[in-house]
């Protein structure tokens, strides 16, 4: 079963100093397509301002490992691991401000009379995707982080970014899905796993770069 595609990496920085008349690198990295008929998701593209640059987040996969972004992607039905959350690691201010965590680990049932596989949850800026407790339970998306920096409001509070999305369960025929975590279909956001009844798996949210002075 399709895990939940992860949530790009995220980096907070205030206080930066900007030289008048500098010329800087924005790039708003494009979200990962949702994989197809049990084919696995590709990984996001990576947005940038100047030297900060945020990792595309990790790619839902079917039946193997979860993929390593700026949060790890869920692990596929077949019991395996989640990626891992590497925008923290990574040099400079864009690790030591970064934000992302794992993803979670699939989980199958096996059985003479037929079998059942989970996928586990992307992760998010705020929070590790959830394991999925068994194969016939998907794990929840992963938490984004929530600021205040864009003025507006989603649902009447401020919106949550990169937010993981959670893994889908197919049982003879059956699909469902694990909830999103908070934030999902907002900027830097993983796509659901498999879910619609062609198996199609939802894409990534496009990345964001926001400056407020």
């Amino acid at each position: 079963a399709g895990s939940g595609g992860a949530g790009g990496g995220l980096i907070y920085r205030s206080g930066l100093v900007l030289n008048a008349g500098t010329n800087l690198n924005v790039t708003v990295g494009g979200g990962g397509a949702g994989g197809y008929n049990y084919g696995n998701g590709s990984i996001g593209l990576d947005s940038a301002f100047g030297t900060l640059v945020a990792e595309g987040g990790g790619a839902g996969m079917n039946g193997s490992a979860g993929q390593d972004g700026g949060s790890g992607g869920g692990g596929g039905g077949s019991a395996q691991a989640g990626g891992a959350g590497t925008q923290p690691s990574q040099l400079g201010d864009s690790g030591l401000f970064g934000f992302g965590n794992q993803g979670g680990s699939g989980a199958a049932y096996l059985s003479s009379t037929g079998s059942s596989f989970s996928g586990g949850g992307g992760g998010g800026a705020g929070s590790s995707g959830a394991n999925a407790p068994n194969g016939f339970s998907p794990g929840k998306g992963g938490d984004g982080k929530q600021y205040d920096i864009s003025g507006t409001l989603i649902g009447g509070v401020d919106p949550y970014y990169s937010a993981g999305a959670g893994g889908a369960m197919i049982w003879m025929g059956s699909v469902s899905t694990a909830a999103d975590g908070l934030g999902a279909h907002n900027y830097g956001s993983g796509g659901t796993g498999y879910g619609g009844s062609n198996l199609w798996a939802e894409s990534g949210f496009q990345g964001v770069v926001i400056v407020r002075y």
